[in-house]
């Protein structure tokens, strides 16, 4: 059964649509499928992130030609004709684009994460996920504790689960004394269902 969009889901989805597959979107929200995602990320007005984008397209290319395919022209060479019309656009070997950049650049995309090229042709990376040292696992984010995206200090950053996220996002929503007065319930929740399990014979 397809739902509506809670408050808590559309805050999921603004902090995570950016560099998150629809399909797995999806599936963390319970959502029919991943139209569901693309069309409630239009309404919002949001967007992929420009590596996103990019790491999608060479996962496409990669995957275009079967192992073991043969294609039509293999062993045909190019007639001398052929060769002096495509002269001019043709890459000499060893030539690099007038754009490429120097592995160790860092830009900023929009959402305001920075990424770091870290290997030739075009390998690039999270600059929090480099100073954090550690694979992220599935379903989990690293956030930056103050807040600032640029603080890419070691004890700034901290892994947390997908769920944990969608409830830290909501609760941002509240006011100050707001989130302290919930954070103490939880707390309290949690104790209360801590003894009760202990009790259980």
């Amino acid at each position: 059964m397809n739902r509506t969009w809670t408050d808590d889901e559309e805050q999921y989805l603004i902090a995570n649509y950016a560099n998150t597959s629809n399909i797995e979107l999806a599936k963390m929200l319970g959502k029919k499928d991943a139209n569901a995602i693309g069309a409630k990320a239009f309404h919002l007005k949001l967007r992929k992130s420009g590596q996103f984008l990019r790491e999608s397209c060479k996962a496409r290319t990669k995957g275009q030609f079967k192992k073991g395919l043969i294609p039509h022209n293999k062993g045909k060479k190019l007639s001398q004709e052929t060769k002096e019309k495509l002269k001019p656009t043709m890459f000499k070997r060893g030539n690099r684009p007038h754009n490429a950049q120097p592995v160790g650049t860092e830009t900023k995309e929009e959402d305001g994460y920075v990424w770091v090229k870290i290997a030739e042709p075009s390998a690039w990376k999270l600059k929090h996920h480099i100073a954090y040292g550690e694979p992220v696992p599935t379903s989990h984010k690293l956030i930056f504790i103050d807040g600032n995206k640029y603080n890419f200090e070691r004890e700034n950053l901290k892994l947390i689960s997908d769920a944990d996220l969608m409830r830290l996002n909501t609760m941002n929503r509240f006011p100050p004394d707001l989130v302290r007065v919930i954070k103490t319930i939880n707390k309290l929740q949690r104790k209360i269902k801590n003894g009760a399990e202990s009790c259980v014979i």
